[in-house]
């Protein structure tokens, strides 16, 4: 069952404001990112646990914060990590392996042409493709992470051959973020590191 639309609204606008989190990964330095991103994501995984297993105060402020706009299974019985603890993840990730123009390219490309796609998705979504996702959902997805790689290319004044891997990069997150219920990965994890793989093996 899904959440209601605005529901789904407010869960991807959380999404849009974490675009701090790119930011702080191309601005500071190696280990103050690996630091805070790591801290953050055991927090968090500390606080989903608390939710699941009834730990008082992790319950109960956890679902008055952000009760409203978990889906389905991740409140339901069972320990399923929300999309936020992967972003966080995500995040960990690209601090720990990738370099910081990479890395934040990764981080943008996934918080923001996710959240295109899941609001595209579902309010224009008409023809479904895979485990619930949609082409027009897919499109977006793909549209929005190529504005951001041509964003990005203009204001680094990155190399001819660098934007050409950030497109091929983006082509293969879409493709990860439609497969990833298939797949069973959070499409938060999926596109970001898919992004950033192919970014730094074919720029290697």
């Amino acid at each position: 069952m899904q959440i209601h639309f605005r529901s789904e609204l407010e869960r991807k606008m959380l999404h849009i404001s974490s675009i701090w989190v790119p930011a702080f990964l191309y601005f500071f330095p190696y280990w103050p990112s690996v630091i805070v991103f790591g801290s953050l994501f055991f927090i968090g995984v500390l606080a989903e646990i608390g939710y699941h297993r009834n730990w008082r105060p992790f319950h109960h402020l956890y679902k008055v914060a952000f009760g409203h706009i978990l889906r389905t299974k991740e409140r339901g019985k069972g320990m399923h990590l929300s999309g936020g603890v992967f972003v966080l993840l995500a995040a960990f990730i690209c601090a720990l392996f990738f370099s910081p123009e990479i890395g934040a390219m990764a981080m943008t490309v996934s918080l923001l042409a996710d959240a295109m796609s899941g609001l595209i998705g579902r309010r224009f979504g008409k023809t479904r493709l895979c485990e619930g996702k949609s082409l027009e959902g897919s499109a977006a997805f793909l549209f929005t992470g190529f504005i951001i790689v041509t964003l990005f290319e203009k204001a680094l004044n990155l190399p001819q051959e660098m934007y050409v891997l950030s497109i091929i990069a983006v082509i293969l997150s879409t493709i990860a973020e439609l497969l990833s219920g298939k797949l069973r990965i959070d499409d938060n994890l999926s596109s970001a590191l898919i992004f950033g793989i192919t970014m730094s093996i074919f720029n290697y």
